[in-house]
């Protein structure tokens, strides 16, 4: 998408859905770094390390999209690439996730396979189903709980249909967020001071032998 504000052209990657005849779109916020945009863009310029190359812009819309479905109302949250990848606090109104991404330059590597497990994890954080359209594979449609149900192979041409349930119920990780996280090591360094303390309680009951 290129458009033009304060007389300076931006270009952003962009997601579009057509809803009530209109398009609405959706700018990528992630942008991989020397793919879409050069780190210290004043230093490569003064140095002239990347003359006549334009960044990419950062998309400031909201992580949700509406649309109506036969009536029905229903909102997912758009990914684009890799950004998918990264933990986003959208609202817990999103019913599933759709991601759309170019893995081609991974070629037959096990990119696309990381990149699309990095991806499952964001969806079982929130219990919602992830669509998943990549140009080159891995294309998957999965469950609430990450099980894959559907998919199109690496450099494999297809499409799928599919009914998917749109319960959304909130789970562990949007109530405490990245809190859990250290829930979980104040678990582990209890359960170490546990073991400590049956330890010393072991050594200490040991019988005393006689010289």
């Amino acid at each position: 998408r290129r458009t033009i504000e304060d007389g300076s052209v931006k270009i952003f990657n962009s997601l579009y859905v057509i809803k009530d005849n209109k398009l609405v779109f959706y700018d990528k916020k992630k942008l991989v770094p020397f793919g879409e945009f050069i780190p210290f863009r004043s230093f490569s310029d003064f140095l002239k390390l990347t003359p006549g190359s334009t960044d990419f812009s950062v998309g400031k819309q909201s992580n949700q999209i509406e649309v109506k479905l036969e009536e029905k109302k229903i909102i997912f949250e758009p990914s684009i690439c890799y950004e998918a990848i990264f933990q986003t606090f959208s609202g817990e109104e999103s019913q599933f996730i759709i991601n759309i991404t170019n893995d081609a330059w991974f070629g037959k590597t096990t990119g696309p396979r990381q990149h699309l497990s990095a991806q499952i994890f964001r969806a079982v954080e929130k219990s919602i189903p992830l669509i998943r359209s990549a140009n080159s594979g891995i294309s998957v449609i999965t469950n609430q709980n990450g099980k894959i149900i559907k998919s199109i192979d690496l450099n494999k041409s297809g499409f799928v249909e599919l009914n998917l349930p749109l319960k959304k119920t909130q789970t562990f990780f949007e109530s405490y967020r990245n809190y859990s996280n250290l829930i979980l090591i104040f678990f582990v360094f209890f359960l170490f001071y546990l073991i400590d303390i049956f330890y010393q309680l072991k050594v200490n009951v040991r019988p005393k032998t006689l010289i």
